[in-house]
């Protein structure tokens, strides 16, 4: 972004060298005063006369002599360069010099680094305090991000806290940095889980699929749970324990273990449960497991045969698609709802 908001012609002469930067002409217009910006700057002149010359050149230039100015001049830098430009100019009206002297322009496109939090990615119990390191010449904006349009906010130094609910609550710190010319850095992230200083009273964890049984479709682990620092789980006695973050579709057919194990907040207990079933993938047309949006419902063509099924924990019940071709599931409008769908053989 320019530092370019002063817009229209400026008179240079009115812009005092304070900040090391030698005033121009008094006589002469110039659209953007000597300074340090983040884009690149045109320099347009207007003559307070017809009879009036400028002539310039750049310092840095092999060539003494003088260019006299006849179209807008463009100072650039690369992305990620600096450039310095400095240039000398003469005056004149008729042959006559008025003025001379010298002015610098500073082109700096370099992003500044991302200010680095005082607290990684993980989980914290309470509250949790954040700091920022960030380069002396640049602010660091931030956002806390819980699911709506993150709103960023300039960090004044003082420590930020963020305290968790009754529950869990994770949380999204979006953060990045801006320096004096304009110029950003990317924006990075820690995810935070902040946990209540005391775990809640009514805590519980409860495996609402699979059940024990025998199924003709493949079966989903779906947990729910309150006041627990982690679940995690493996299937026919896996090297290696998993982390339950949400549904998982059961791939293995046949006889299928899963062992869930799971800790409680501020306790060194380990609760361990396994629940055993049999399962196949004999239903083809069955839409595979998975994340859909439903606007009205969703039908399930089943095909041909006789099936008994039953939704989540309801009580099974008979489908025959000669009779009804659809299963229809119904959205619950404002929630995610997961749909265990059970079908059994009609012997079962």
């Amino acid at each position: 972004m320019r530092l370019s908001t002063l817009v229209g012609w400026i008179l240079i002469g009115l812009y005092a060298s304070a900040s090391g930067y030698t005033q121009a002409p008094v006589d002469v217009e110039v659209s953007l005063p000597p300074g340090e910006y983040a884009g690149d700057v045109t320099l347009n002149v207007v003559y307070p006369s017809p009879t009036y010359r400028l002539f310039y050149r750049f310092t840095d230039s092999l060539d003494p002599a003088f260019i006299p100015y006849r179209v807008p001049l463009v100072l650039s830098a690369l992305e990620g360069e600096e450039r310095l430009y400095e240039l000398e100019y003469r005056l004149y009206a008729g042959n006559f010099l008025l003025k001379e002297g010298k002015v610098t322009y500073r082109i700096d496109k370099r992003p500044p680094s991302v200010p680095v939090p005082s607290v990684e990615s993980g989980e914290y119990g309470g509250r949790c305090t954040v700091t920022f390191k960030k380069e002396p010449e640049s602010d660091v904006f931030f956002a806390v991000y819980r699911g709506e349009k993150p709103r960023f906010d300039r960090w004044n130094g003082e420590p930020l806290t963020l305290e968790s609910g009754p529950i869990p609550t994770q949380v999204t710190l979006l953060y990045y940095a801006k320096d004096k010319v304009g110029n950003t850095s990317r924006v990075e992230s820690r995810t935070l889980t902040l946990n209540p200083e005391t775990p809640p009273l009514d805590a519980f964890w409860k495996i609402l699929s699979p059940v024990e049984g025998s199924f003709l479709n493949p079966q989903v682990l779906w947990i729910e749970q309150r006041g627990y620092e982690w679940i995690r789980y493996r299937i026919n006695d896996a090297p290696a324990f998993k982390a339950y973050l949400h549904p998982v579709l059961i791939e293995p057919t046949g006889l299928v273990k899963v062992e869930i194990t799971a800790k409680r907040l501020f306790s060194p207990t380990i609760e361990t449960k396994v629940i055993r079933f049999r399962q196949e993938n004999q239903v083809q047309d069955l839409p595979p497991s998975g994340v859909y949006s439903l606007e009205d419902e969703a039908t399930l063509p089943l095909g041909k045969g006789k099936y008994r099924y039953n939704l989540e924990d309801r009580p099974v019940e008979w489908y025959d698609p000669e009779s009804a071709d659809r299963l229809s599931l119904y959205p619950t409008v404002g929630h995610n709802r997961v749909v265990v769908i059970r079908l059994k053989p009609t012997s079962a």
